[in-house]
């Protein structure tokens, strides 16, 4: 459960590097429901949420784009 809860949270790091990457909020919040709906989808038996190699690879993912998120962040204008 600690697990699920860790890799649900992660994934929000995905949805702030689109929104600061786009410069828009509106494209956060669209990231973060279609990775809900990718996430949490099912198709009759066949579930993402039940493999083990996707919230792996999605954990992965977003703490390397929240690394690219705040680096630098100091020296960068946001204007």
């Amino acid at each position: 459960m600690i697990l699920k809860s860790v890799v649900t949270v992660s994934m929000g790091f995905i949805a702030l590097f689109v929104g600061m990457a786009a410069k828009s909020s509106k494209a956060a919040i669209v990231t973060s429901f279609l990775l809900i709906f990718l996430t949490q989808a099912n198709v009759g038996d066949f579930t993402l949420a039940g493999n083990a190699f996707v919230p792996v690879v999605l954990t992965a993912l977003s703490f390397g784009l929240a690394i690219l998120s705040v680096s630098h962040a100091e020296s960068r204008d946001f204007s």
